[in-house]
């Protein structure tokens, strides 16, 4: 089959993904159609240099599967081969056979990658580095174990051991961190979230470097659910959950149509962040380079269909 033969087929592979209405008929925003659109063509372009071998130096190295519509590519986390639909390439949701993996978590390590050792690689091929000394806020276990195999990294948490509240670190811990991850955390933080970017630059070695995901929009300014939040408590249950907040000054406050991440009950949203205050709250921390990851790594399964809540590469 030519390469001409193939493009025709990644054409009316698109064509044929009735996904891409659906998803337009739920976006209201003008420029978010516009770019998912563009997304759309972007993916047919790299795709069709893909096979006919003219990507530029770095060159994405999946195939489409000899199954119409499917991409072959390899999970940079725990490094199984998976053949999938281009569509089923979301920010959330599993998407590697073996791991669960999401885009999301490919992203972060594509990024840290990129980030330490200058080229998107899958864990199982880092070298053994236990010089490179890492930390993590909750990350995901999936490829929390996997680094700490190959780096000196050690995963944190909030509410069990080992501990890391990041509102409030150490002064002994300072500079001690090649790389510091957060993956969907700062959202949660409560306010003010300043101390939270600045306690990441204050871990970080002068080298160092901060691999950062939050969910973020183009609206002009972060939203903050509760800005006042001082002394508060969530009662309630299921949908009927209301937050009760007694301000410093000694006002009360009570909010519904509260946001759970991970279902009612578990991680409270605090917070939207706009893509314009999440770059100055990085840059008023002293990150003074800040790298969006927004291109599509098709080696490791990574695409973007929107221009908001992607990875960041920060540093000093």
């Amino acid at each position: 089959m030519t390469i001409s033969d193939r493009r025709g087929q990644i054409k009316m592979a698109i064509a044929r993904v009735p996904a891409l209405d659906r998803t337009v008929r739920r976006l209201q925003r003008a420029d978010a159609i516009a770019h998912l659109k563009l997304r759309w063509q972007s993916l047919e372009e790299q795709l069709t240099a893909v096979l006919a071998g003219k990507a530029q130096s770095g060159a994405q190295k999946s195939v489409i599967s000899d199954r119409l519509g499917l991409l072959l590519y390899q999970c940079n986390i725990c490094g199984r081969q998976n053949e999938r639909a281009v569509t089923d390439l979301q920010r959330e949701g599993s998407s590697c056979v073996r791991c669960g993996s999401s885009v999301r978590c490919r992203g972060v390590v594509h990024a840290l990658s990129t980030a330490l050792f200058n080229r998107s690689i899958s864990i199982p091929d880092f070298p053994s580095r236990p010089d490179i000394v890492g930390c993590g806020l909750t990350d995901w276990e999936g490829y929390a174990g996997p680094l700490a195999q190959k780096l000196s990294y050690r995963n944190t948490f909030y509410h069990t051991e080992p501990f890391l509240d990041i509102t409030n670190v150490p002064t002994s811990d300072a500079e001690s961190l090649d790389f510091l991850i957060s993956s969907d955390v700062f959202e949660h933080v409560r306010p003010p979230v300043r101390s939270a970017f600045e306690n990441s630059r204050k871990l970080l070695k002068p080298t160092g470097v901060f691999i950062l995901t939050v969910p973020y929009g183009l609206q002009p300014e972060t939203i903050e659910h509760f800005p006042n939040l001082h002394n508060f408590q969530v009662v309630g249950d299921g949908d009927e959950r209301r937050l009760v907040n007694d301000t410093s000054e000694g006002t009360s406050e009570t909010f519904s149509n509260l946001v759970f991440h991970g279902g009612a009950g578990s991680t409270l949203e605090m917070r939207v962040f706009s893509k314009d205050n999440l770059l100055s709250d990085l840059r008023e921390a002293g990150f003074s380079r800040v790298t969006i990851c927004s291109d599509p790594c098709f080696e490791h399964g990574i695409f973007w269909w929107s221009p908001w809540s992607l990875p960041i590469i920060a540093r000093p």
